[in-house]
């Protein structure tokens, strides 16, 4: 499904942009600090609903503004179509799709399947776990409506669950607690069985990927981790069950410590190179390219899952790659439409459709057909 054209207003460092795209490739280039990764925030807050990089929508909204304004232009194979977000900072965001207002944030989540690769997620297997938690959430909220509404709920339980063990214990906090600990449970139960069996199939893409980039010399094993009693071969009822008794256990020292000491937000993922952990021994080259295989292998698993070849958006990963691994993912995402951010376009002389946008102080200073400058 690809974007046609973007406009954006005071978002970020743009005061007005209008870009009209190619189906194929579009190389974002410039100078750092320009507004390339601006532009890949965009589309990716188009799709996902929210930032990659900012907590609230209020810093996305240009300094000395009050709002913001964000509209894409689609093509679903059968039609055109536009998607339209207004920020304001003391007003909820406003959400259109084709001039009808969206009710929910999660109702919009989706309608542009993307898969974004940032120069972070070259350190996925070295960052915290709750860079791999994404991993796995983003591609489910865009393919399960059902799992973005239950981790919504799970998050808000928990954010509610959090502010309790501030305060006292007392017999009404403690009943309370207990409801937000029942709710966590269902919640959690259902997340974790989603998650463990979208990981097997992550696991199924990216295997043979990593197995091609190193030459069939190296393996891959992906294992959900979870920090309770829950066992993602159980059904939802039985984890649902095993969840609640753990939560209920800790009840009077999760007061005395004044946070959640378990539950699926503190799950994780275990990766496996060649049968040993690889935080543990991979070299910093291995784990590039197991990240590598699993970004790719999320967009096979949400053109599956969503029946439409998932936008790309490669935000200044090229730069941080070997010639090798940059022509290992240039030969691997062919189709669909692509949006690579560089600031030398040397590396994509070979990509011979689409076009360049030239950026400098959050405008387009040059628009040339791909075409017409390869060599």
């Amino acid at each position: 499904m690809p974007i046609l054209e973007a406009e954006l207003q005071n978002f970020r460092n743009f005061s007005s942009l209008f870009c009209a795209f190619s189906p194929s490739v579009n190389v974002i280039t410039g100078e750092n600090a320009q507004g390339k990764t601006n532009l890949i925030e965009a589309l990716f807050y188009l799709s996902a609903m929210k930032s990659f990089r900012a907590q609230k929508d209020d810093l996305l909204i240009r300094h000395g503004e009050n709002a913001a304004f964000l509209k894409e232009s689609l093509h679903n194979g059968q039609r055109d179509f536009t998607l339209e977000v207004s920020l304001h900072k003391a007003e909820r965001k406003r959400i259109l799709k084709n001039g009808i207002p969206v009710r929910r944030s999660a109702d919009a989540v989706g309608i542009l399947p993307a898969v974004l690769f940032t120069p972070d997620d070259l350190e996925l297997i070295k960052a915290g776990g709750g860079e791999r938690r994404r991993l796995l959430d983003l591609p489910l909220c865009q393919m399960k409506p059902l799992y973005l509404d239950t981790l919504a709920r799970y998050n808000r339980t928990l954010r509610m669950k959090r502010a309790l063990l501030k305060e006292e214990i007392t017999p009404e906090n403690e009943m309370l607690l207990d409801t937000y600990n029942r709710n966590l449970a269902r919640y959690g139960s259902l997340i974790l069985l989603e998650r463990a069996a979208y990981l097997r199939e992550l696991e199924k893409e990216a295997a043979p990927l990593l197995s091609s980039l190193s030459g069939e010399k190296e393996t891959l094993k992906l294992s959900y981790k979870t920090v309770s009693v829950a066992d993602p071969e159980k059904s939802a009822a039985e984890n649902e069950k095993l969840l609640y008794e753990r939560l209920s256990s800790l009840l009077k020292s999760e007061f005395e410590a004044g946070a959640c000491l378990s539950g699926v937000h503190r799950d994780d993922i275990l990766i496996e190179l060649n049968g040993y952990p690889a935080r543990a021994y991979a070299s910093q080259g291995q784990m590039r390219s197991i990240a590598l295989s699993l970004k790719l292998a999320e967009r096979e698993l949400l053109k599956k899952g969503t029946s439409s070849l998932p936008v790309l958006l490669l935000d200044d990963v090229l730069s941080e790659l070997d010639p090798g691994r940059q022509h290992f993912i240039l030969n691997h995402v062919e189709g669909g439409q692509i949006f690579i951010t560089c600031c030398d376009e040397a590396p994509l002389s070979a990509v011979k459709e689409g076009k360049v946008f030239e950026f400098r102080e959050g405008r387009i200073v040059r628009e040339e057909e791909k075409s017409r400058i390869s060599t």
